[in-house]
């Protein structure tokens, strides 16, 4: 036996080691091309609703994250916990995502291979291998950002549970070990994506319909109970998750619900878009049009290439198509595509070819291996026996041929437009860290948050996720490109004392123009114009609704004293409300957490006197028992009432600040909700003054 035909048999038969190698050597070439300076690799970064998931962290610390994630999206429960697991390398590190995105396709490939192998009871030869290398490299979509990672992950461990049952049910139902697990995998699967619960209809099909092994026909298939029972547990599994998911979700809202007399228009779309995704055609076009992304494909082509060449080469004598194994890969395109199908067809919200993303990584290599299937046994039933395997041979490797050209492409594509954010995000940090005395920036960019991160609707979340603030926020303005009815769209432009009305996505309320600035964003590089007229924002959705231009200040020099008047959200702050207005025409803000933080900027140095004006409070033990610390170091307080009865609390500290930056933090022994309220308070603050203390005083 040649050593070809020997690497062959090696890999047929241990599919999860070759496909794992072979992931391996195309993540090496994918990061010598990064090393090589090339627009590859995996410099790659959250962008677009990654950013949500970013947010998600940032304002959720541990666990709460899911409860924010579960206040905005009450569907798929288990779906933040796999943020959760990974939240470390996605926060700290720009390619932790892309990172994670990339680890499930070799876990995909290898459960599609393992499941196909033992459900063709191994007579497949290469089919098994074959269709783990077209999953493996069937990594490309129209979402930019890697949103579907987790969902992906969840079909993975629903082919994984569906694995463990066959394990279960081939081995002639001996094997309780692996029952319990398939359960759990299916539980877990489901609560991460629901629409996985088709896989519960492959599961039926094994349970009713697998027969015994060959060489054990001779024994009993087992008691039909038995296997009623067994599919009894799944079902049971899937309605205590449903019904604990409803009992839980909030009130259903005409933004989840199915009408099924769509289905007249969208089935037949939905499913076309199953058969044949029109991303396909979108990123095979790119693929082609680009020569560098076909040169670098090449090798990246040749690393599942050779080996797909050597097993169907020299594997002939294992190569076998059979009815059953096409029946088969029919019943798990059924299962998996039928609940994406069907939510297509009845939804206003997931139109045609909207769901199929998540799946079809999965879905496409398994209709591929039916159509090559099917020819193959076609030819093989009209005599042509010899002639069927070069067919097979030439129909996935040409496969491959497609997939991974696009697959590169998509990289590229990913990488470039990671390195345009990054441009931006750069200046951009750089001018809020300057302007630290501004809330909201309002970018004029003749590309359009299209051209960068899809939707001014993320505008807001791009701007707290890169600065890791939540006191500052960002629109583009928008063009007439896209047009919305909502009444926070246009921007508009009162009068000086009335100040700038959505001025941030979906904000309500206005903005004092001394806390807006207006930028310019050429692609390359952020300016601050002087003054902005209307003719500034020729071509633009604004609303001028002012009499003369509008002047802009440049940043305030630190003073001393130092006044803050919580007019507005303290900087760099957190654990704070929203600021409210005063029955005497004052702001103040309430903490609402127990722990709240701020940065002023000062030019006060040596020993100070902080002054904090207290507008209100929960209770006497909250207020009594706050403790103050300025630059990490806790200031020992007095509480003072000056004439009207306003409440001071007033401490002494030697300060010198780098920079004129002054971070004051303040800890709450508790906070209450008040009655009819949903917010924890603890301490309303009207004033903070930070001045040279008198001596004597």
């Amino acid at each position: 036996m040649s050593r070809l035909v020997r690497l062959a048999d090696a890999m047929i038969d241990h599919p999860a080691i070759a496909l794992f190698v072979i992931w391996l050597l195309q993540m090496a070439y994918l990061g010598a091309l990064q090393l090589a300076g090339l627009p590859f690799g995996f410099d790659v970064w959250p962008m677009g609703e990654d950013r949500n998931w970013l947010r998600f962290m940032q304002d959720g610390a541990g666990l709460s994250m899911m409860h924010q994630f579960w206040a905005m999206n009450d569907r798929n429960p288990l779906s933040p916990w796999w943020y959760w697991l990974f939240r470390w390398p996605i926060y700290y590190s720009d390619y932790g995502l892309y990172v994670a995105r990339k680890l499930v396709d070799p876990l995909l490939a290898i459960t599609v291979a393992l499941l196909l192998g033992r459900l063709f009871r191994y007579r497949g030869g290469p089919l098994p291998l074959l269709a783990g290398l077209l999953v493996l490299n069937f990594n490309f979509s129209d979402y930019r950002e890697q949103i579907a990672w987790n969902f992906l992950l969840a079909l993975g461990v629903a082919l994984l549970a569906t694995h463990c049952y066959l394990r279960h049910v081939d081995g002639r139902r001996s094997r309780l070990s692996e029952l319990g697990p398939s359960l759990w995998l299916f539980l877990l699967a489901i609560a991460t994506y629901t629409l996985d619960v088709g896989l519960l209809a492959g599961i039926a099909a094994i349970a009713l319909l697998r027969v015994p092994l060959e060489r054990e026909q001779c024994q009993p298939p087992g008691n039909p109970r038995d296997r009623v029972l067994e599919l009894g547990c799944f079902v049971a599994m899937a309605l205590s998750f449903f019904a604990i998911w409803y009992t839980v979700s909030r009130a259903s809202s005409s933004y989840y619900a199915l009408d099924l007399a769509l289905i007249p228009v969208n089935a037949l779309s939905s499913l076309r878009k199953f058969l044949w995704h029109p991303d396909y055609t979108h990123w095979l076009r790119l693929a082609a049009a680009d020569r560098l992304a076909l040169v670098t494909a090449a090798g990246m082509l040749a690393l599942p290439a050779i080996p797909a060449w050597i097993v169907v080469a020299n594997g002939r004598r294992r190569w076998q198509v059979e009815p059953a194994m096409l029946g088969w890969t029919v019943v798990l395109l059924l299962a998996i595509g039928t609940p994406i199908v069907a939510l297509e067809s009845t939804s206003s919200v997931w139109l045609p070819g909207f769901r199929s993303r998540m799946i079809y990584q999965v879905s496409a290599p398994l209709l591929a291996v039916l159509l090559i299937g099917a020819v193959c046994l076609l030819m093989r039933h009209r005599g042509f026996e010899r002639w069927s395997r070069v067919v097979a041979s030439v129909g996935f490797l040409t496969a491959l041929a497609l997939v991974v050209p696009a697959s590169v492409e998509y990289n590229r594509q990913l990488v470039e437009k990671t390195a345009l954010q990054r441009e931006f995000a750069q200046a951009f940090v750089r001018l809020a860290n300057e302007r630290d005395d501004i809330r909201s920036f309002l970018v004029r960019y003749a590309g359009g948050a299209a051209s960068i991160w899809g939707s001014d609707a993320l505008s807001d979340t791009y701007a707290k996720t890169l600065t890791r603030r939540d006191d500052v926020s960002m629109r583009l303005i928008p063009d007439y490109s896209r047009t919305d009815e909502s009444s926070w769209w246009r921007i508009v432009l009162r009068p000086d004392d009335k100040g700038v009305r959505n001025y941030a996505p979906a904000s309500s309320g206005t903005l004092s123009y001394r806390s807006v600035l207006f930028v310019d964003w050429d692609g390359r590089r952020l300016s601050v114009p002087s003054t902005v007229d209307r003719d500034w924002f020729d071509g633009l959705q604004v609303d001028w609704e002012r009499a003369h231009p509008i002047v802009q200040s440049p940043p305030p020099a630190p003073t001393c004293p130092s006044r803050f008047d919580f007019s507005t959200s303290p900087f760099r702050g957190r654990g704070w409300s929203v600021p409210e207005r005063l029955p005497d025409g004052r702001h103040a803000i309430w903490m609402a957490s127990e722990h709240a933080s701020m940065q002023m900027r000062t030019r006060c140095v040596g020993e100070v006197e902080l002054r904090l004006a207290v507008a209100n409070y929960m209770t006497e033990g909250i207020v009594s028992g706050l403790k103050v610390r300025i630059n990490g170091v806790k200031v020992p307080i007095s509480m003072q009432r000056a004439e009207g009865g306003r409440l001071f609390m007033v401490g002494r500290l030697a300060v010198t600040p780098a920079d004129g930056r002054v971070t004051v933090e303040l800890d709450a022994p508790g906070t209450i909700i008040p009655p009819n309220g949903n917010r924890r308070l603890a301490v309303m603050f009207s004033e903070l003054v930070i001045r040279a203390a008198q001596s004597g005083s």
